[in-house]
């Protein structure tokens, strides 16, 4: 089963996509501009870290819009606010539960996507044995993005952590990763 590559262009900022990222030696935007696959990206039929940007943090998530997903949520919303008017409480509560069928039908339909932290290049068609989104990682790529965006290195990026220095994420109190995975 051949893996689907979706990235938002480094040079036009535009969505690219590759119909078989083991096939592809490079990732390929219709401005011209054509990115080399990073090395080790794909390994066993299997995503090892991100083909655009090298990082080794992916997770998996429901590939489904999220604005989309918002828009639904407040359509539903303003239906059952106007149904709550003018039919009462009945009206309003029907409507929620409508919304949420409607919702709830759509996630079970919608399918995963392999997803970098660093970059949000989505990858769908290979295994899904990926760890689910978690928002303390996502907030420290966040914060390790804005350092790299300042120049400096950011060795977890490069699969690596700080030579001879303490990791630069924080530990829990019993002395464990708070971020499992980093």
């Amino acid at each position: 089963m051949a893996i689907e590559c979706a990235f938002a262009c480094p040079s036009c900022g535009r969505e690219a996509g590759v119909e078989d990222l083991e096939a592809a030696p490079s990732l390929p935007c219709p401005c011209g501009n054509a990115v080399p696959r990073f090395p080790g990206s794909v390994a066993a039929g299997r995503v090892a870290r991100c083909a655009l940007c090298g990082d080794p943090r992916l997770y998996l998530q429901t590939d489904f819009s999220r604005t989309v997903g918002i828009g639904l949520l407040v359509l539903g919303f303003a239906v059952a606010v106007a149904l709550g008017v003018f039919m009462g409480p009945w009206g309003f509560f029907a409507a929620l539960a409508a919304s949420l069928a409607l919702d709830t039908l759509f996630w079970l339909v919608a399918g995963n996507v392999v997803v970098c932290h660093w970059c949000e290049t989505h990858y769908r068609g290979g295994p899904e044995d990926y760890p689910p989104f978690g928002l303390a990682l996502h907030d420290l790529v966040r914060h390790q993005r804005s350092v790299a965006d300042a120049g400096q290195s950011v060795p977890e990026h490069e699969g690596r952590e700080p030579a001879g220095e303490k990791p630069l994420h924080p530990t829990g109190f019993d002395g464990r990763s708070a971020h499992p995975g980093v």
